[in-house]
């Protein structure tokens, strides 16, 4: 059961979400208090001090993220494992060794640190773009019927980048 507790500040309304979590903890029955993720340690220190020492059985300060990876593993639904950001950094410098010797605007032949962290910077904005892989590549055939050097250079790009996010996301699945 969800409940739902609305108020503004001095409203009340939090110290009747406490007082309803404390109830539950002394009925020994499950409760989850949930809240952005900047505030799970605020809340979680708080209510500490006011819930009995056996509250962990029953009761957690959660945050989205946790709340959705707590509910997929009791019902068996999650099933994807997660790259951290240095495999992430190893898959990119797989992605663009590879691809250097087909690279339109030939990616960089010495490929460090600093420019693994420009491909996944590139990779991520583009996501949060929502722009796929064939639109950048449907892009830069736009541009093909400019004869500019600028145009060039950047249908280069967006055909590399293009290329770079296909292969990237296919050797990280």
């Amino acid at each position: 059961m969800l409940k739902l507790i609305e108020g503004g500040f001095f409203s009340g309304a939090r110290e009747r979400l406490y007082e309803q979590i404390k109830a539950r903890v002394e009925d020994e029955k499950s409760c989850f208090l949930l809240v952005p993720e900047q505030q799970t340690v605020l809340s979680e220190s708080h209510l500490a001090s006011i819930l009995p020492s056996s509250a962990p059985r029953f009761f957690e300060v959660t945050n989205f993220t946790r709340f959705a990876d707590t509910m997929f593993r009791s019902l068996g639904g999650l099933s994807g494992e997660y790259a951290d950001g240095g495999q992430k950094a190893l898959v990119m410098w797989r992605t663009l060794t590879e691809l250097e010797p087909y690279s339109e605007a030939r990616l960089p032949k010495e490929i460090g640190a600093g420019v693994v962290k420009k491909y996944l910077s590139a990779v991520s904005q583009m996501k949060k773009l929502s722009l796929s892989p064939i639109e950048l590549e449907e892009g830069a055939k736009q541009l093909e019927a400019g004869g500019e050097r600028s145009r060039a250079r950047l249908r280069e790009k967006l055909s590399d980048l293009s290329s770079v996010m296909t292969l990237y996301k296919k050797l990280l699945e």
